[in-house]
This record gives structure tokens, sequence and C-alpha cells, in this order.
């Protein structure tokens, strides 16, 4: 069986300062706030990805006053029929 979440135990998935309401305008609860099994995936997905960029961008954040951080889209490119 798929693993969900229900609602009352949401916020032991989340880090210290991701709120259930950030989640819910990001469509990753559902209606009655539960989190399916794809999106606990992708929230586990993201906080690994946060854990890894964290330590980067404190150390980029120390030495410059505004660093600037770019989305470099490294998915696929578009076919002829995407553009």
């Amino acid at each position: 069986m798929r693993r969900k979440v229900e609602a009352r135990k949401v916020r032991r998935e989340l880090l210290p300062d991701q709120s259930p309401a950030l989640l819910q305008a990001l469509h990753l609860l559902t209606r009655d706030g539960h989190l399916n099994a794809d999106a606990l995936r992708k929230l586990k997905q993201v906080n690994h990805l946060v854990g890894l960029l964290t330590p980067a961008l404190d150390d980029a954040f120390d030495r410059f006053e505004q660093p600037a951080v770019v989305d470099v889209d490294s998915a696929r490119p578009a076919t002829r029929a995407e553009r």
C-alpha cells in the first residue's frame, strides 16, 4: 500500500522553517491536509536539495552583499512541437 501522511502528522515531515500553508500553496497537500505518496516523495527530494544547497548559499551570503542565484534550467531541451 502506498504511504499517505495524515494531516495531523504532516508537521514531522517538514523542515523547521517549512509550513503546511506553504505546502498547500504549492498543491502538495490534499484538500483535507494529507500528504499523499507522490507529494511526500517530492517533498523529500526538495528537502534533500535544500540540505545540499544550504552550505553553499550560506557561504555566498557571507562573502557577498547581494549574491545572484541563477536557475540554469538543466531540463531536457524542448522539441519543435513544444516550442
